[in-house]
């Protein structure tokens, strides 16, 4: 299970760095969050066909639901085996949005720092989505101490061309740091295996930047 997200992550960072040259092309080309994730998601989408030995489906807003926590999580982007899908009444059951996925999940977050955005909403953004991926950890293995079903996670910046970049970066690069941090004072399971299951990206018209790097 661990090799098939390996795969998913090969695939997710090809698309990201097309849409980073088609950003590069057209730099008014994403002006938005939503039209970033639109343009990463048509992306994967149409690169489905170069991957034959891997069999995924690329969706977007999809709720996470840990039964264990009887909690839901949304992720911008979700990519998984259409096999481990099972349909509106399994078990005469009503499911959530008419179907639920059990085996390995990879999950994309996005933020776009626009233009005008400060110093301070910059570092809000790239925190935002650090944090709720230490609340979500925390809340799952206190009460259950099995991993589960494994998932990882690609938290993507997009910034703006008239956005500073290095200044984003610096600012994002901090945030890695408290966010280390804060994952080892709450001595999480997966605490020296937290570059293996999140992995965050940098992209601007300039770059696409793996930032564990």
């Amino acid at each position: 299970m661990e090799e098939y997200l390996d795969q998913l992550w090969n695939i997710s960072f090809d698309a990201i760095r097309e849409v980073q040259k088609e950003f590069n092309r057209n730099n008014r080309l994403v002006r938005t969050e939503a039209d970033l994730q639109g343009l990463l998601l048509c992306t994967l989408y149409r690169n489905r066909i170069q991957y034959p030995s891997v069999s995924f489906e690329v969706h977007s807003e999809l709720t996470w639901y840990e039964a264990d926590e009887g909690r839901w999580f949304k992720r911008d982007i979700s990519l998984f085996n259409p096999v481990n899908i099972e349909n509106q009444g399994v078990n005469n059951r009503i499911l959530h949005k008419g179907f639920r996925h059990r085996g390995p999940a990879y999950g994309i977050e996005l933020k776009f720092i626009r233009c005008n955005d400060t110093h301070q909403t910059i570092q809000r953004k790239t925190w935002e989505d650090f944090e709720r991926l230490i609340n979500y950890s925390h809340r799952f293995y206190s009460t259950n101490k099995s991993f589960g079903f494994p998932k990882k996670f690609l938290i993507l910046i997009g910034c703006a061309p008239e956005q500073d970049y290095e200044m984003v970066k610096q600012i994002f690069i901090g945030n890695l740091g408290r966010f280390e941090n804060k994952v080892r004072s709450l001595e999480l399971p997966w605490v020296n295996h937290i570059q293996s299951i999140i992995q965050p990206v940098f992209i601007s018209v300039k770059k696409a930047v793996l930032l564990w790097d």
